[in-house]
Order: structure tokens, then C-alpha cells, then sequence
């Protein structure tokens, strides 16, 4: 918004020496900068802090620190009064993308050390599991060769009572023909 034409922006030195010299002959407006961007530096870099200690947000972190410090910077040029807060707000907003570094360093380093445990695991399992087919294989074998050796003796044992029983229908059926034959 542009100022009216016939009204002059001065700044605070430019007031005290109107002020001195009897007053202004003239409505004067001061256009004093706030402190805003020091205050959102100093917010963004304590809610960055705040995020930054749970790692796995630390992608929220580093771009809150990243504002903080932009804001600060922005907040130490614009206003003598708020140079302190602004200064603050840069520090803490460092000390943000620090903690978001270190946040993502965890997680960088949880997420591989998951992803070995995994490998590790998955190695381990598939030992396990040549191991069993191994054991099954043999047991198979042992079962298969049982099997047969209990079908040969079973088959060994029916033919010996069959023969036996063929001998015993014979020998019973030639006693009735010799009956018969006999007058």
C-alpha cells in the first residue's frame, strides 16, 4: 500500500529531531518494523527442537530449523529491539537442524540394522529349513525301507499260511477221496 502523497514515512531519529525543534507541522507516521520474523525464528526453532526428539520426525526438524534460521536472519536485519529474540531464534533454529541430522542419522542407522537383523534371519531360516528337508528326506527313506521290509515279511508270512493252508485242504481232501475210494 503506497502512502497517501502527502504524507511523509520517517523513521525514529527523523521524529526526535521534529520533536526537538518544536513539533511536527504535520501528521507523522512512524513505520517501525515488528517483530514477527523474530518471533517465528524463535517458535519454528523451539517446535523444530521439540519435533527433533522423536527421530523419526526429523524430516519435520530440519525444515522447521531451516525456517528458524531463515527467519532469524531475516528477524537481525529488520528491528534493533528484536535482534535478541531474532539472534535466539537463529541459534535455536541451528540447534534444530542439528537435532534433525542427528534424527535421521538414527533412523538411518535403526533402519539398517533392521534390515541386517532381517537378512541375518532370513539366512538363518533357510538354514532351518535345509536342515529339516534333510531330516525329512532321511526319515522318508527310513519310513520307505521299513515299509518294505514289514510288505516282504507280511507278504512272506501270507504265502507261508496260504502254502500251509493249500498243504493242510489237500491233505484233508485226498483223506476224503481214500474214504471214498474205500467200500
Amino acid at each position: 500500500m503506497e502512502p497517501h502523497p502527502a504524507t511523509e514515512i520517517i523513521d525514529t531519529e527523523e521524529l526526535s529531531s521534529l520533536l526537538q525543534s518544536g513539533g511536527p507541522e504535520k501528521v507523522v507516521l512512524v513505520d517501525r518494523p515488528g517483530q514477527g520474523f523474530a518471533v517465528a525464528s524463535f517458535t519454528l526453532a523451539l517446535c523444530g527442537i521439540g519435533f527433533g526428539l522423536l527421530p523419526i520426525l526429523f524430516p519435520v526438524a530440519l525444515t522447521l530449523g531451516a525456517l528458524a534460521v531463515s527467519y532469524g536472519l531475516i528477524g537481525r536485519q529488520s528491528d534493533r529491539a528484536s535482534r535478541g529474540l531474532a539472534l535466539a531464534g537463529l541459534l535455536l533454529g541451528l540447534a534444530s537442524l542439528l537435532v534433525g541430522v542427528i534424527g535421521a542419522t538414527v533412523v538411518y542407522r535403526a533402519v539398517t540394522w533392521a534390515a541386517d537383523e532381517v537378512d541375518q534371519l532370513s539366512d538363518r531360516v533357510e538354514e532351518i529349513v535345509n536342515d529339516l528337508e534333510e531330516r525329512i528326506d532321511e526319515q522318508v527313506l527310513e519310513i520307505e525301507a521299513s515299509i518294505d521290509e514289514t510288505v516282504t515279511q507280511i507278504s512272506e508270512d501270507v504265502s507261508g499260511q496260504i502254502q500251509e493252508d493249500i498243504a493242510t485242504q489237500l491233505e484233508d481232501l485226498q483223506r476224503q477221496l481214500e474214504e471214498l475210494a474205500q467200500p
